[in-house]
Order: structure tokens, then C-alpha cells, then sequence
């Protein structure tokens, strides 16, 4: 589900806000874990964040134990047409770890992608 994902935020965030809006008011958003957010006022402002930094990074909300990072993959204008994401296990990678060692990685692909998808 786009709402707990690394994934699906990063293209929620590539989205105007009123459509992303929308597309999360019309779809389910059950608590999966402890930490999943469900309020949509709640996951706009995480939406913000995401748009702001450039990356999401999912802490147990999909699964106990899982963590993710995606960054959106833009094509030569500019649109996101794409994301990539790494899943961890929480007990093996940390958040800082995620965003100070695989972050940097995931940009270093975006750009490499970015340079030639139409």
C-alpha cells in the first residue's frame, strides 16, 4: 500500500498535493503495525517532508521489524516516472544507517537513471 510504503510515498510526494490528497481519501489505510500512520493530516505532512528531502524512509509501518528508503527516479524533464527502494531488516540496519550509507547510494542511482530515461 502507497500510504506505509517507501515507495509508494515518494510517488505520492511526486504528486500534486490535491491528487495525492484524493488518491489517499479514497483508499484504505488500516493500522499495520504500531507506528503505520493512518490520518490523512498525518500522512500530507509526511508527504511534505518527503518532498522537501527528496527520500522517504518507512520505520515499521508496513511490517514489524522492516525498515525501507526510496527515492523517486525523474526522467530528462524533470517528472518522477519511477522509484527504487531497499528494504533492511530493523534489527540489522539502523534509520541513521539508512539515510548516512544507503542514501547517498540510492542518489548516486537516481542520477546515473535520471541522465537518460525519456
Amino acid at each position: 500500500p502507497a500510504f506505509c510504503t517507501s515507495l509508494g510515498r515518494v510517488l505520492l510526494a511526486s504528486l500534486p498535493i490535491e491528487q495525492s490528497r484524493a488518491i489517499l481519501r479514497a483508499s484504505e489505510r488500516p493500522a499495520l503495525t504500531e507506528q503505520t500512520l493512518t490520518r490523512i493530516d498525518d500522512l500530507m505532512a509526511e508527504l511534505s517532508r518527503v518532498r522537501a528531502a527528496g527520500y522517504s524512509i518507512i520505520d515499521q509501518e508496513l511490517e514489524v521489524g522492516a525498515r525501507s528508503i526510496a527515492v523517486p527516479i525523474n526522467n530528462l524533464s524533470g517528472k518522477t516516472v519511477a522509484a527504487v527502494t531497499v528494504g533492511v531488516l530493523a534489527a540489522r540496519v539502523s534509520v541513521e544507517r539508512l539515510r548516512d550509507e544507503y542514501l547517498p547510494r540510492l542518489l548516486d542511482l537516481k542520477s546515473q537513471l535520471s541522465a537518460f530515461l525519456p
